[in-house]
């Protein structure tokens, strides 16, 4: 019965946390199929291309590099084939998707430090036999729901490298795959961020329940 009770536990802070974050990622896939959300992520990097001294602004972003002689119209001589961004706001986009995977890395290292702590320490504890109970399964919930921070970094692993590349291109007509290719970076910057904002707060809720664990343990 009570090696039941944990597992229910573990699969419990597994599925509640792990939940949340898929949540957030289908959120965010679904919030850039909307043209709004869309032109206001191309807007946002734009505007910091501005900082960097880029040429463009707004939506005249493309026709102002081709005045300057940029080369888009050349390599891409029909419209609906052209990037969404130009190369300013291109390079703003693959800076700003390091910056985020730089802290998403940052943030799975803590809930990796968190799990190690609580099979290192914790299990101990929470196992002994003057633990009450609830100890040992607080425990174990907060083990499962310690993955769930994981799941934005294994999301996000999909997209790398060829098999992605290869398996995308089947469905892209190959003049404008260039364009569908900045726009699979646009919508894995989106995810990141809000698998990003969810992660700070689920491994902020593990803190306090891997502290309690132990002050529990230690009180009883």
């Amino acid at each position: 019965m009570e090696v039941g009770l944990s597992l229910l536990c573990l699969l419990l802070g597994l599925i509640l946390s792990s939940g949340l974050v898929a949540y957030h990622i289908g959120k965010a896939r679904c919030a850039l199929k909307e043209k709004t959300s869309l032109k206001l992520l191309v807007d946002r990097l734009n505007n910091y291309s501005l900082l960097k001294g880029g040429q463009c602004s707004g939506e005249n972003c493309v026709l102002n590099l081709e005045a300057k002689n940029c080369g888009i119209a050349r390599e891409f001589p029909y419209p609906p084939a052209r990037p969404i961004l130009a190369p300013p706001s291109h390079e703003v986009l693959l800076g700003v998707l390091k910056k985020i995977e730089a802290k998403s890395a940052a943030l799975a290292g803590v809930s990796i430090f968190l799990l190690a702590s609580m099979l290192a320490g914790g299990y101990g504890i929470a196992s002994s036999t003057p633990s009450p109970q609830y100890v040992g399964l607080l425990f174990w919930f907060t083990t499962g729901f310690l993955v769930g921070p994981l799941v934005s970094v294994i999301d996000g692993a999909g997209h790398l490298g060829q098999p992605h590349y290869v398996k995308k291109s089947k469905k892209v007509a190959s003049h404008i795959r260039a364009r569908e290719m900045q726009k699979w970076l646009m919508v894995d910057l989106v995810v990141k961020e809000y698998a990003f904002r969810q992660t700070v707060r689920l491994v902020g809720v593990s803190i306090l329940c891997v502290l309690l664990v132990f002050f529990l343990a230690s009180t009883s």
